[in-house]
């Protein structure tokens, strides 16, 4: 899970002249060439927005967003993409919003110019479900269990194989200081309506209980239970039986 850098100090991307046409709540990536570091395939973040909000995308050089779709198609149905025929691909997408918002958020994540359609299904992922990811920093098969009200602050980083329910909220401890966001490891499991908040860590299995509060770091293998939260260590098998299908 690479750590989010602040591309302010690095100067790897370079904001667009004063006289450039910016579309609202489209984010504009100039890249530096003579900039860019040597390890070039990893992950570069940007954010130029001209309606005020802060959307960031992630650019992963050397991996198609087609790969992470397919991790998340495989946690959220338990079938390979490549296996299943077409129509019943269509019909999996217009049966479950889920899947075609992870589609979508998958091609904004790993695009500096996305389609408008992507665009145009998060933003109704937004208004008609309450889906609010703004975060370009999930890694590989995501699941969303009954995805109705899941908030993701954009400065949030969340690992592999993670399952995030309905109204789970992961914000930073100020929306005056939004770049302290809650560090998510790999295989946790949130529960319904739990709220992880400030600059803190959750480590790798880990699984969270449906309203549970967090403001404080987690060790891995843990179960966390109630507001204020308490923290049960030494569980290497926190997650059994929760988290299938990992990838």
């Amino acid at each position: 899970m690479s750590a989010v850098r602040d591309i302010s100090e690095e100067g790897v991307f370079r904001k667009p002249a004063a006289d450039t046409a910016i579309k609202p709540q489209t984010a504009i990536f100039v890249k530096v060439r003579e900039m860019i570091p040597s390890e070039s395939s990893g992950n570069m973040i940007a954010c130029f927005s001209s309606a005020g909000c802060a959307f960031r995308y992630n650019m992963v050089m050397d991996k198609k967003p087609a790969s992470d779709f397919y991790d998340d198609w495989y946690r959220m149905t338990g079938k390979e993409w490549r296996s299943i025929k077409l129509h019943t691909k269509l019909l999996s997408f217009l049966n479950s919003h889920a899947l075609r918002y992870l589609y979508a958020y998958r091609k904004v994540q790993h695009s500096a110019d996305p389609l408008r359609l992507f665009r145009l299904t998060l933003l109704m992922g937004k208004h008609k479900y309450g889906l609010e990811i703004d975060s370009p920093n999930i890694g590989k098969g995501l699941y969303l269990g009954h995805p109705y009200n899941i908030t993701v602050c954009e400065y949030a980083v969340i690992g592999s194989n993670c399952n995030l329910n309905k109204g789970v909220s992961i914000q930073p401890q100020s929306f005056l200081k939004p770049e302290e966001a809650p560090v998510i490891g790999d295989q946790v499991w949130v529960g319904i309506n739990a709220v992880i908040r400030g600059k803190i860590s959750v480590g790798d299995n880990v699984l969270i209980a449906p309203n549970t509060y967090i403001d404080q770091d987690i060790p891995s293998n843990s179960i966390v239970i109630g507001n204020p939260c308490t923290i049960l260590t030494d569980h290497p098998d926190a997650v059994t039986g929760y988290i299938h299908h990992v990838c």
